[in-house]
Formats: C-alpha cells, sequence, structure tokens
C-alpha cells in the first residue's frame, strides 16, 4: 500500500507539471556515464518535457520546466532570467551568460558546484596511524541551452549537460593496513533534444 501511495504521488506530481507547463512536446536523450576503469556506460531513450520559455525584445525568461526522460527520474531546472542588452543574456548581478546567434538561436549557460569534505589517514609499516588529513573534493557541473523559436511557434530545444558524479573508492598508504574510503569524482555528459509548442 505504501508503495502505491508513493507511485501515486510521482505519477500526480508529474502529471501536474506537465499541465502547468505552456509548452509541450517529446524529444531524445543521450547520456555517458564514466567508471572507475576509465570506460563509459552508454545509455539512450526518449523524453518528455514541458516548460515555459518567454522571449521579450528585452528579455528572455526559462522559469520553469520539467522533464520525464526513460531511465531517469523527473526533474526540474532552476527557473532562469535574462536581460538582452545589444544581443547577449544578462543575468541579475551583470555578468554575461550568453548570447543569440546569428540564426536567432538563443544559447547561454549556467554553471554550479557542490563539495565533499573527507579524511584521509596515513599509517606506518606497523600499521599506526601516523596521521589525518583533512581534504575537499570539489564536483562541477555545467548547463548549456539552446532555444531556437520555428515559423510554426514551436521551440527547438537543446540541453547538454557535463556533470561530475560523486562514487566512492577506498585507498591504502600502505599496502596490508587499513584503507580509508574516500570521495572521487566520475564525469557524465547528458544531452537532450526535443521541440516544444
Amino acid at each position: 500500500m505504501k508503495t502505491f501511495a508513493v507511485l501515486f504521488c510521482l505519477f500526480t506530481l508529474t502529471a501536474k507539471a506537465q499541465v502547468l507547463g505552456e509548452l509541450k512536446g517529446e524529444g531524445t536523450i543521450q547520456a555517458s556515464y564514466a567508471n572507475f576503469d576509465g570506460s563509459k556506460n552508454l545509455r539512450q531513450g526518449t523524453c518528455r518535457v514541458a516548460m515555459n520559455i518567454h522571449q521579450e525584445p528585452s528579455s528572455f525568461n526559462f522559469d520553469f520546466s520539467v522533464y520525464e526522460c526513460s531511465f531517469l527520474s523527473p526533474w526540474n531546472d532552476t527557473p532562469l532570467s535574462y536581460k538582452i542588452v545589444d544581443g547577449q543574456l544578462i543575468d541579475s548581478k551583470g555578468q554575461q551568460k550568453g548570447s543569440i546567434l546569428a540564426d536567432g538561436t538563443i544559447h547561454f549557460s549556467e554553471t554550479s558546484y557542490s563539495v565533499e569534505k573527507y579524511t584521509e589517514e596515513t599509517y606506518d609499516l606497523d600499521c599506526r596511524r601516523m596521521y589525518v588529513e583533512w581534504k575537499t573534493l570539489k564536483l562541477n557541473n555545467k548547463f548549456d541551452y539552446f532555444f531556437k523559436r520555428n515559423e510554426d511557434g514551436s521551440w527547438n530545444v537543446l540541453r547538454q549537460t557535463s556533470e561530475d558524479r560523486l562514487a566512492w573508492t577506498s585507498r591504502r598508504s600502505v599496502p596490508h593496513c587499513p584503507a580509508t574510503m574516500i570521495p572521487v569524482k566520475l564525469g557524465s555528459t547528458i544531452e537532450i533534444k526535443a521541440v516544444v509548442k
């Protein structure tokens, strides 16, 4: 019964999100996930997309979005708003985030990061702990968006992301001594193409 309730809530939330979106459409997703050994897992699937896009001569607002893609849980992007000054997209802090390309495509980029703090232990040859070192791992994310309005009022949407995923592995300062669990970052890229109208 609890499982059914959770599934019902998820369905209700995503259904409401699809209704809230002024523009709706379908598209494709391609993803690449790095592994510890350097190999990559490649995934492909389909997406349902809903979003609100408002373009004026002096502003561009991307104030709502929801993505429902195969092999991923539904998610929303952070609402974004820019002023358009001489073909450049400027955020509320006065920083240039993108531009309007020659064919009318609106392109902008956003970045974010998170920090994982951890300790790494070092042992001597008798496996006595010598010291503990505090370290920090920074995980970087970059999001690129491309929006092109078509003559029929629809929009071509391209969303490209490059994200560091957090993973954990073990490391030994001396082969026969206790291992320390430490975080590492594994890269991933996701590309979504869709047409919404």
